[in-house]
């Protein structure tokens, strides 16, 4: 996908990515402050000369590797607070947080060299699973702040992951009329059960 067509998509007229960074790098490789949702005063039909005594914003950060979730917070509450008028109150309720998970396929430029060589087998058992369930290669890419919860998994258990995508742009994932396709669904059934085999040492003939 080129910066264009991912602005047509996003169906926008302008990027905005931090400076030294194209759209598309901005959206895998940057940290991100994104307000999901903003709230207030009188929102129902017509107009109403209503002037809000309270607003909201609930306001997400996606981090990358060597961000600290607690110091994050504390930096965005911070120049919240200093940007407030005098007189106007300010409330802010932390909620969940966790630290990036970042992990690189094997055989890349920047692999580390110390890499698990269970993660590492299981990376290209995936690749071998994968194209022979789809008829295709997988894709790599890397996404931000998808499954928090991975982070605490390797925290706790000391286990990687390997995350594999299935949907794609026509999902319209975590939007009006997300869908997955049944037959994107029993690609992977086969891919897992391939994947599976192989990691346990059975492939099929």
């Amino acid at each position: 996908m080129t910066e264009d067509e991912y602005r047509r998509f996003l169906a926008v007229d302008e990027l905005h990515p931090a400076p030294g960074l194209d759209g598309l790098e901005a959206v895998r490789f940057a940290p991100t402050l994104e307000f999901n949702g903003i709230g207030g005063g009188y929102q129902g039909k017509g107009s109403k000369t209503v002037i809000p005594s309270k607003v909201f914003a609930k306001i997400t950060c996606r981090l990358v590797p060597g961000q600290d979730p607690v110091d994050v917070h504390r930096k965005v509450a911070e120049a919240i607070r200093a940007r407030a008028p005098k007189g106007v109150r300010v409330e802010i309720k932390e909620m969940q947080g966790n630290a990036a998970y970042y992990v690189c396929p094997p055989d890349r430029p920047n692999t580390p060299k110390d890499q698990n060589p269970v993660l590492a087998r299981a990376f290209r058992e995936a690749d071998k699973a994968i194209a022979q369930a789809f008829g295709k290669a997988p894709l790599y890419l890397r996404e931000g702040g998808s499954v928090p919860i991975i982070g605490d998994i390797r925290r706790e258990t000391g286990l990687d992951s390997v995350m594999i995508g299935l949907f794609t742009p026509d999902s319209n994932l975590h939007a009006p009329d997300e869908n997955f396709e049944l037959s994107m669904a029993e690609k992977a059934v086969k891919a897992y059960e391939l994947l599976l085999e192989r990691v346990a040492g059975t492939p099929r003939r």
